[in-house]
């Protein structure tokens, strides 16, 4: 079997195609870093109150800096200074703001203000005021963390759980460390999180690519046939095949993240990882900060690789031609993500999709969610879900993979 294996994986060596899937991966990722460091802005603030918006490296100094103003637990006490500051800015007639350097310092804060206030408010109470900045109450900031907590209860009492899943949903809730904190560069890493799924789903395709042609091309040129005459001709031959695939697959998803993490460390730094990461969603029930979500997306990735290469290869063992493989294997990939971006589905659906190999990428977005799946009357937390799932279907394709090539009839 060794002997197999290190044959084969020469032979994947001596393929052309096996270097340009490499290429084109480091290219996208280069690409996809260079990207996230353009979208960087700041905005510096003039001695007369005008604003000069900076825009990709050189902005990243100076957001680092508007972040480093007010760094670490974002108290009630920081949360009532940024409300009385915005207060005082605001032009109710103009609906306008007088920028200042305070006032730019202390904006993040004032997102998690707006965010309490403006998303999900049909789960506001009274005390969240009409939603008129000129008449917040300060009972906004002196009690935010109170308020918080309060919204996302009659969040999950007016959700379809039953009694299982509010007990779950209620417990993570109330394991979220407050108050919030975030360091340096955190909202940098935020739009690092939005493009690193997106790039997961490149490293997919790439693989899928790969992948797919594995056991179909041999049935399509007869190649095939000869392979069966040999004494690890049949299943042998399919386990080494699918080992192979996934090897390159994990290649591509490592080249893709030491190019894009790397790029994204060098530029923004690991401060921000300290954060909270109810910095990029304040309803999220997580108790993570930046970086322990990183690792998250990064083990979806790695689950996701493997799930999905040894689902391709299963086409590949049951398909006459490579292009059948392909076609039916992108589709799966891409309709997974069209669905996930373009519609709103039921939790039934939500369901079905997370338990899909390729729901690793979108760890980001899973990490935020309030879905709590009942399971046997076990409630499993969405992310949970998803790295359950894709681990066992990786285990059910691997060997349905080799034992459709192994049983493989012309």
């Amino acid at each position: 079997m060794k002997k197999l294996l290190v044959n084969e994986i020469r032979k994947t060596l001596q393929i052309r195609s096996t270097y340009i899937y490499a290429i084109v991966t480091l290219v996208i990722s280069l690409f996809l870093a260079w990207f996230c460091v353009s979208l960087t802005g700041a905005d510096l603030v003039g001695d007369d109150g005008s604003i000069t918006i900076l825009r990709g490296s050189s902005a990243i100094p100076v957001q680092k800096q508007c972040d480093s103003a007010l760094q670490g637990e974002i108290t009630e006490e920081k949360i009532a200074d940024a409300l009385r500051i915005v207060k005082n800015s605001y032009d109710e007639k103009t609906d306008d703001f007088t920028y200042s350097e305070e006032l730019i310092n202390n904006y993040k804060i004032w997102n998690m203000i707006s965010n309490l206030l403006y998303v999900y408010p049909q789960f506001n109470n009274n005390e969240l005021g009409n939603g008129l900045i000129s008449q917040m109450p300060t009972e906004i900031a002196d009690n935010y963390y109170g308020l918080r907590a309060e919204k996302i209860s009659r969040m999950i009492n007016n959700s379809n759980f039953d009694s299982i899943q509010l007990q779950k949903a209620e417990k993570l809730s109330a394991d979220v460390d407050v108050p919030f904190s975030y360091y340096a560069g955190f909202s940098s890493w935020g739009t690092v999180f939005e493009y690193y799924s997106l790039l997961l789903i490149v490293v997919l395709i790439v693989a899928a690519l790969f992948a797919a042609p594995v056991f179909a091309e041999g049935y399509s040129n007869g190649a095939d046939a000869i392979f069966r005459t040999t004494k690890y001709g049949r299943k042998s031959l399919g386990v080494v095949r699918v080992i192979v695939s996934l090897l390159y697959g994990l290649v591509l998803l490592l080249i893709s993240n030491l190019s894009f993490l790397g790029i994204s460390i060098y530029y923004f730094g690991t401060e921000g990882l300290k954060s909270s990461i109810q910095m990029m969603n304040i309803y999220s029930v997580a108790n993570l900060t930046f970086g322990q979500a990183l690792i998250y997306m990064v083990l979806g990735g790695i689950i996701s690789i493997m799930g999905t290469v040894s689902l391709v290869t299963f086409f590949s063992a049951k398909m006459k031609k490579p292009v059948s493989a392909t076609i039916i294997s992108i589709v799966l990939i891409i309709g997974y993500k069209a669905v996930n971006v373009f519609f709103s589905p039921s939790s039934s659906v939500d369901f079905i999709l997370t338990a899909l190999p390729m729901s690793g990428t979108s760890m980001a977005d899973l990490l935020i969610s309030l879905n709590i799946f009942n399971i046997f009357n076990i409630a499993v937390w969405e992310p949970y879900w998803s790295i359950i799932s894709g681990i066992l279907l990786f285990i059910v394709f691997f060997f349905a993979a080799v034992n459709g090539y192994a049983r493989k009839k012309y």
